[in-house]
């Protein structure tokens, strides 16, 4: 009995034993369908999808800090509701992200790509304005 060729491979139209190295099926000359790399922008939008959502946790353990701190001190501040209102602009980020990270068209995907990012960005520069306001209500 013969062991099957490992370095054969049936091509996926015609079945036909082709070499795992080839680009075509020399039968019917099918082309190799080969894995596409994730791009450049791709990782990126997979990057503010997943930090976008830690952002928000970030928010809320501020907030309840905020608040911790407010009580202590028996001082008042917009903190809490800034930072409310930033954990939404890293929701939104989030939300429109995922959808870019799901778009089959490529001129979509960056677009909603960008709009994310942009989104996320503001939320990072918002956020040390905050913290620069939280600094100022506690000297």
């Amino acid at each position: 009995m013969t062991q099957p060729n490992p370095k054969l491979v049936p091509c996926p139209d015609c079945a036909h034993p082709c070499s795992a190295a080839a680009k075509t099926c020399p039968n019917c000359g099918r082309p190799k369908e080969e894995p596409t790399p994730a791009t450049a922008p791709d990782k990126l939008y997979d990057y503010v999808f997943s930090h976008s959502f830690m952002m928000v946790g970030l928010c809320l353990t501020l907030i309840g800090l905020a608040r911790l701190v407010e009580g202590l001190k028996h001082v008042s501040s917009l903190a809490d509701e800034l930072l409310a209102a930033n954990a939404v602009f890293f929701l939104i980020s989030g939300f429109i992200t995922y959808l870019a990270l799901k778009d089959p068209s490529a001129r979509t995907r960056r677009r909603k790509g960008r709009i994310g990012d942009l989104i996320f960005t503001s939320g990072i520069v918002c956020l040390v304005g905050i913290c620069c306001v939280i600094a100022l209500s506690l000297i």
